[in-house]
């Protein structure tokens, strides 16, 4: 790089910071060399705290925003059902221990243990908390993806425009997942899922608190994800069979 040309690159980096007041060379007052300058120019700015996004960037924030949040809301439900059923009298205790394991998928295994040790009344809640932690542990996975996913502006290859995907630094199943599915589509049906099982779960919660095992609401029909259970894999095995009978009736015929 000549001189003239590192000049010239100096004095529009300068100008674009805001720093117009900066100056180098012999007579300059201030910096006589370009190493002297920019250690100058370098200790005068700091790195911005702002961003400026993108109107896609914006409403993949936006996404974002409220996967999480819907995700805390259910979670936090699980917790406070984890307390009503282990020691409600010492709460203390029970936030403590909950508290104490760091990833919220270890939280769920041990209310699960909990819940599958639930005798006499308690029984009857069983079915539908087991249910509801396999629909977050389900989940889970989509919500992963919209807090550690990052996101970039790629321009088209004919130069015409821009568009928004999962940029190569994250894991290969990741960027599958967001590149064969719409995120705005899919989020919202996990948002709506989430809103869902944690109305489920307030149900749940009600019902305990009051002593009073009536009848509870259907389970939400998720959107988003397939949850097996006993029921629905006897279905399916229903389904299959009939099939085969009608196969080898209309073979025999």
């Amino acid at each position: 790089m000549t001189l003239s040309v590192f000049r010239a690159a100096l004095e529009a980096c300068s100008a674009s910071c805001g720093a117009r007041h900066l100056r180098w060379g012999p007579g300059s007052g201030m910096a006589e060399t370009p190493l002297e300058f920019m250690s100058i120019f370098n200790a005068r700015l700091y790195p911005s705290r702002s961003i400026e996004l993108e109107a896609q960037e914006l409403d993949h924030a936006f996404h974002i925003g409220m996967m999480l949040y819907s995700w805390n809301r259910a979670h936090a439900k699980l917790f406070a059902l984890f307390k009503h059923l282990l020691n409600k009298e010492n709460e203390e205790l029970t936030t403590g221990l909950w508290y104490t394991i760091k990833d919220d998928s270890s939280q769920r295994r041990m209310l699960a243990a909990v819940v599958a040790s639930l005798s006499g009344d308690l029984k009857y809640y069983r079915q539908p908390l087991l249910w509801a932690i396999k629909a977050m542990d389900a989940i889970a996975t989509y919500r992963n993806d919209a807090a550690h996913a990052e996101m970039q502006l790629f321009l088209d290859l004919d130069g015409s425009g821009q568009f928004f995907s999962p940029s190569d630094f994250n894991k290969s199943e990741l960027i599958r997942r967001l590149e064969e599915k719409p995120v705005s589509e899919t989020w919202q049906k996990v948002c709506g899922d989430l809103n869902a099982i944690y109305n489920y779960l307030n149900h749940i919660d009600f019902s305990l608190r009051l002593s009073a095992h009536r009848p509870l609401t259907r389970r939400p029909s998720l959107q988003s994800v397939r949850i097996d259970t006993a029921q629905s894999q006897a279905k399916r095995r229903r389904a299959k069979l009939a099939v085969r009978e009608r196969q080898r009736q209309s073979s025999s015929v």
